[in-house]
């Protein structure tokens, strides 16, 4: 769901914490896992980090949507 949610745009954790009704401690781990994976990249810092998706984070959607 997170990576769905940074398709259209880049985000900050607030804004996918938000949108997917978590709490951002939640999506921030997730997105620290996610960055490990090299399926979203930070850019920023603090209040001001936002991710977004990487090609491989795009190809992890395409896949995920073929099933």
């Amino acid at each position: 769901r997170i990576l769905e949610a940074l398709l259209s745009e880049a985000k900050n954790r607030s804004q996918i914490a938000k949108e997917l009704n978590l709490n951002w401690r939640t999506v921030n781990r997730h997105l620290q896992i996610l960055a490990e994976e090299n399926m979203v990249k930070r850019s920023g810092f603090g209040q001001r980090t936002f991710y977004k998706l990487t090609p491989t984070g795009e190809e992890v959607i395409e896949i995920s949507a073929k099933k």
